[in-house]
């Protein structure tokens, strides 16, 4: 499946259960003030990365970027696959 045919954070959660277990766990979203209905997906000019980000209860963002069922820091990471 590709990043593009994925369009729910939802779908992301699932997605990257097993690389990023923890990331939409419940102590994980509680701990920064956060609920997955609070995340938006957006594309990017890469055909394969998906930007994932939610406000935070403290004024700050949470971001990632996704491709294929991997959850990456930035989008320069996203493009080269590292972590």
């Amino acid at each position: 499946m590709t990043s593009k045919a994925i369009k729910t954070i939802y779908e992301i959660k699932r997605a990257v259960s097993e690389t990023a277990p923890h990331f939409f766990s419940r102590n994980t979203m509680k701990f920064f003030g956060q609920r997955m209905k609070d995340f938006h997906v957006e594309k990017t000019d890469h055909p394969e990365i998906l930007r994932i980000w939610a406000k935070r209860e403290n004024g700050g963002i949470t971001e990632r970027f996704y491709r294929e069922n991997n959850l990456y820091g930035n989008y320069e990471s996203a493009k080269e696959g590292e972590k």
